[in-house]
């Protein structure tokens, strides 16, 4: 059985399971707006990473994106 984020196939298909990123490029610049614009979205779980878009080593990214098994 596959999990997401700790909820089966058929949990998150009876109540969507909202996943959100937020990124800044540098440590100066605030996630805040987008954290709060994903709150608004409900978003449950939203990871947080200070990383370029050009960079190949995004961590939270991958976390974000591998399922729980």
């Amino acid at each position: 059985m596959v999990k997401v984020n700790g909820l089966t196939e058929t949990e998150t298909a009876a109540s969507p399971y909202k996943v959100g990123q937020a990124r800044v490029s540098t440590a100066p610049q605030s996630p805040q707006l987008q954290i709060d614009a994903l709150q608004s979205a409900g978003c449950q779980k939203i990871y947080q990473e200070i990383a370029s878009g050009a960079k190949a080593q995004r961590p939270q990214l991958v976390n974000q994106l591998k399922p729980e098994v």
